[in-house]
């Protein structure tokens, strides 16, 4: 931390705190007035305002061509683009103090939902295009109200469209500018819109705005306002304690902690040290006042967090101490003049070729009397007549002739090649990067010239990377304060699907209330330490099509289908068919549960899916229970009949004066056979009964009794007649 750190920048005279925003504000504008007009000057050339005026000025008065061939669209369009193709994505990891990976993947989700609320795309490109032009972009992190009569607050990530209305502390050296102790946001307001949108400022009641350009240089004329958003560090100097039970307190907590408690009977820190807090305030201000004060009279906002960050973050390209004096520019400034020189040869080409002169005719006075001669070079006549004496009234010693003129052609067709590959030199990218290709190049040979301008432009990307960061850990550090109060949060996963969980920071009673079958996740905001990284991989999308390539090679490999069986739905999901989201879940009920069992454990979806499925197999295992009990009901009255049939015998032969033992023997012998299976019956439909009551309703418990009751009705009646026929 630097000296200037330790300043303190919060004095409670109004007169010193304008007096000491206008100096900071003239130091800036002193430390980058020189920079800033060579990184305009590299926009504009970059949107076609390549000639110097005076150049164009005269070549204009002369009719003489001023072509402007910009190649930066396209040199810009391939790392631009080539950056949205991939975009950084930013990773939340876990550092400590209670922190874990399932905390990371929901803060992670957070990130995602305030980009995707905030449109953060429009926000890093717009930076991005200024980086690679002019040398640098913003990207302004701010909270507001949600829409809606609501207290609830959200972080946004909005673009700063134009950069250079900010300026930064010129004693800032790193690169996301995280040590900055100030900064200002300007607007210039037209005399009547700074009326209407500030009529009770001491400035607007002021009798004209004369005084303004004279008395306070950089912040107003007669026709216009400045207004600024003057961000600034507020430091508070105070003592760091450490307690033997190993929790870190600041002086005011540890006297609080101690209130009523004499000194000599306090339990003394183990260590203590001196320490500085940070917050980070903003002041909206003109020349002379504060616009937008609080009821203090001080400052009107500060930004939540911890890590004293002021939320104004930059995206530098090449960035360099040149001798004290710092130079920051993108692909133009070294690209400029061989810019110009295809310019400039372009349009000799077109005025030496197009617009030359047509080669004269040279002949002796008095040999064009024809009137054809005139538009001899405008008209292609088949023939021309030419007069044989001259005005002295010798004859000519020769035809006229014509005075050819050859442009250089060659020439100028080598030096366009030449400037041609200076410009590619300069800027890194070469034609197969543009779409160019030759014939005679193998696939291999443009793919390596392709990589190899990818490559060399790649610091652009990289940049953008440190700034995504830096943004992430400002929404990482602000969230516990501004999702503070419970609420139903919106979170988004990789793939893009949504989740909904509960948050909150230290308020976990009254989270607790908003807990619904649907959502159960509660996460606790002001726990933990997370650090931000930034992959700048391929995108999710496009893992998840290499991802289906190979899952379908595989399963077109696997002869036996097992792959389909336990991961279809799965390969299914990563396609891009329409409806592959129904058609996975309509697979996944068929997997096995115990494939799914590890799953299940802890996704309540799934358990309950696995539940149904589980229902749905004993209900159809009851089904075929009750088939079988029905046809073993038919097999016991085909028997019965059978045994009937045997008596009636037995009774003819007893009448026949059969042996009465003999009847007897046979008689007992069918009561044998009918008792075991009536008990072959009873066995098979108690255990039918035993699985249907633990799976299904209670209705078909009802029937199962029923049939049971009239079983067991038929058993005795069999048997009284058996009896009776003895």
């Amino acid at each position: 931390m630097r000296i200037a750190d330790y300043v303190e920048l919060q004095p409670q005279d109004m007169k010193d705190f304008m007096k000491l925003a206008r100096e900071r504000f003239k130091i800036a504008v002193d430390a980058e007035s020189s920079e800033r007009e060579k990184r305009l000057d590299d926009l504009k050339f970059a949107t076609g305002d390549q000639w110097p005026q005076e150049t164009k000025r005269i070549r204009d008065a002369s009719n003489r061509p001023c072509l402007t061939i910009n190649r930066y669209p396209a040199v810009k369009g391939q790392i631009v683009n080539e950056q949205r193709a991939q975009r950084p994505q930013i990773i939340v990891k876990p550092v400590g103090g209670g922190a874990d990976e399932d905390d990371a993947e929901m803060l992670e989700g957070l990130l995602r939902h305030i980009q995707v609320n905030s449109d953060a795309e429009i926000a890093f490109d717009t930076a991005f295009e200024h980086m690679v032009l002019g040398g640098k972009g913003y990207v302004e992190v701010c909270k507001d109200f949600l829409p809606g009569r609501t207290f609830d607050q959200e972080l946004y990530i909005k673009r700063v469209k134009n950069p250079f209305t900010i300026y930064c502390d010129p004693s800032s050296i790193e690169p996301d500018e995280s040590d900055a102790n100030w900064k200002f946001k300007i607007c210039d307001y037209p005399r009547d819109e700074y009326l209407a949108e500030f009529k009770e400022s001491t400035l607007a009641s002021a009798a004209d705005f004369m005084s303004i350009g004279d008395n306070f240089p950089n912040w107003g004329t007669t026709k216009t306002i400045r207004v600024a958003e003057y961000w600034y560090k507020k430091w508070e100097p105070t003592k760091l304690y450490k307690m033997a039970d190993g929790t870190v307190m600041t002086e005011k907590e540890y006297d609080l902690r101690n209130a009523g408690v004499p000194k000599e009977q306090r339990t003394p820190p183990l260590e203590e040290r001196d320490w500085k807090k940070c917050t980070i305030c903003c002041a909206l201000i003109n020349a002379v006042e504060i616009l937008d004060k609080d009821e203090k009279g001080n400052y009107s906002y500060t930004f939540p967090g911890k890590v004293g960050f002021i939320p104004l973050v930059p995206l530098i390209g090449e960035d360099f101490d040149v001798n004290g004096e710092r130079k920051i520019y993108g692909i133009v400034r070294n690209s400029k003049d061989s810019q110009r020189a295809i310019n400039y040869f372009r349009s000799y080409a077109a005025e030496t070729i197009a617009l030359a002169p047509k080669a004269p005719w040279v002949g002796w006075k008095g040999q064009f009397k024809d009137p054809k001669w005139k538009t001899a070079n405008v008209i292609n006549y088949t023939c021309l007549e030419a007069d044989v004496i001259t005005t002295a009234g010798q004859p000519a010693p020769s035809l006229p002739v014509r005075n050819q003129f050859e442009p250089p052609i060659q020439a100028i067709q080598q030096m366009s090649m030449a400037v041609d590959q200076d410009f590619k030199a300069t800027t890194g990218i070469y034609e197969p990067s543009l779409g160019q290709t030759r014939s005679d190049q193998s696939g291999k040979a443009i793919e390596r010239l392709q990589g190899q301008s990818t490559l060399t432009n790649l610091n652009w990307t990289d940049n953008l990377s440190r700034t995504e960061r830096a943004v992430g850990r400002v929404c990482l550090d602000a969230a516990p304060y501004v999702y503070d109060s419970p609420r139903i949060q919106r979170i988004i996963n990789p793939d893009g699907s949504v989740d909904h969980v509960i948050l909150h920071s230290g308020r976990e009673n009254a989270a607790n209330e908003l807990k619904s079958p649907e959502i159960q996740d509660v996460y606790d905001l002001s726990t933990g330490v997370y650090d931000v990284v930034v992959d700048v991989g391929p995108s999710y999308k496009t893992r998840r099509e290499e991802a289906f390539a190979m899952q379908l090679q595989l399963a077109e490999a696997d002869k036996t289908g097992t792959i389909m069986k336990v991961a279809g739905d799965i390969i299914i999901a990563n396609s891009d068919m329409p409806g592959n989201r129904e058609i996975a879940a309509r697979v996944k009920k068929t997997i096995p549960p115990n494939v799914l069992a590890d799953e299940a454990a802890t996704d309540p979806k799934i358990a309950l899916q696995q539940a149904v499925s589980t229902i749905q197999q004993l209900e159809a295992q009851n089904h075929q229970l009750m088939q079988q009990n029905s046809t073993m009901m038919q097999t016991i009255k085909e028997e019965k009949i059978s045994a009937d049939k045997d008596i009636q015998v037995a009774q003819i032969r007893a009448s026949a004066q059969i042996e009465a033992a003999a009847l007897s023997a046979k008689l007992d012998l069918a009561r044998m056979e009918f008792e075991k299976s009536m008990a072959i019956y009873k066995s098979a439909h108690d255990a039918a009964h035993e699985q249907a009551m633990a799976a299904v309703q209670q209705k078909h418990e009802q029937d199962l009794a029923a049939q049971t009751a009239a079983a067991q009705s038929a058993a005795p009646a069999s048997t009284n007649g058996g009896g009776g026929m003895q």
